[in-house]
């Protein structure tokens, strides 16, 4: 992990929760699931009124609650937030899409970007023989 002057901070890959579809924990097609993010200040300064904004501008997704509050995080700390974002996956997104998501961290002086994707999961049809 590299260290850098003053506050920085990332965001880690994220914890799918689809309680409210299939609850296999992957992003299926159709699903609403909420998602855990874990924001790490790999700084040397402590980083104050620290909010998390997730995006993306897949068009198989819509983000639907985006914006979660960290508050202060220790020079070397982290702090995880449970279910803090909502998704709308799209009925129709093509089996093992790779949607791209960006969360731009900010103190409301710096801003930092981090960027992961997730598998969407669909069912693959086949024209069978009759």
């Amino acid at each position: 992990m590299f260290r850098h002057r003053g506050a920085y901070i990332v965001s880690d890959p994220t914890v799918v929760n689809d309680a409210s579809g299939n609850n296999n924990g992957l992003l299926d097609y159709g699903e609403t699931p909420s998602l855990s993010l874990r924001a790490s200040n790999v700084g040397v300064a402590q980083a104050e009124n620290v909010t998390l904004i997730l995006r993306s501008s897949d068009e198989y997704v819509t983000i639907t609650d985006s914006t979660e509050f960290y508050g202060t995080i220790a020079a070397g700390g982290q702090t995880f937030i449970t279910n803090g974002y909502a998704i709308q996956v799209d009925a129709l997104v093509p089996d093992e899409h790779n949607i791209a998501f960006e969360v731009l961290a900010t103190d409301g002086v710096n801003n930092w970007l981090s960027y992961f994707s997730l598998q969407a999961h669909s069912p693959v049809l086949a024209l069978g023989h009759l």
